[in-house]
């Protein structure tokens, strides 16, 4: 299980931002093997540590949401879910490097 914090609550519905684990590298770098040279090594410099995904890079988050390969009913966090996510767990994202809209979903 990765990390995970709730954002808010309302009655019947639970929103919690993660840490996606490190299951979706496998597929995503298969979804990028048809690629030219140049965009995998863009967009191939996702990797993984205790189980969860690491590496950031605009593009390969656009890739990632667009690739399908989120958890369903998921989207990368924004900057104001990290803020609440924080505000709510300060240790959540200790000893990460994170950039906005990075390897987290909702």
């Amino acid at each position: 299980m990765t990390r995970q914090v709730a954002l808010y609550e309302i009655p019947k519905v639970l929103e919690t931002a993660s840490i996606l684990d490190d299951s979706v590298l496998e597929p995503y770098n298969d979804s990028i093997k048809g690629f030219n040279e140049k965009a995998r090594n863009t967009l191939g410099k996702f990797g993984k540590t205790d189980g969860e995904l690491t590496g950031s890079g605009p593009f390969m988050l656009v890739h990632l949401a667009n690739s399908g390969l989120l958890p369903a009913g998921s989207r990368l966090a924004i900057r104001p879910d990290l803020e609440k996510a924080v505000s709510f767990e300060p240790d959540f994202l200790a000893g990460r490097y994170v950039d906005c809209e990075l390897n987290l979903s909702i």
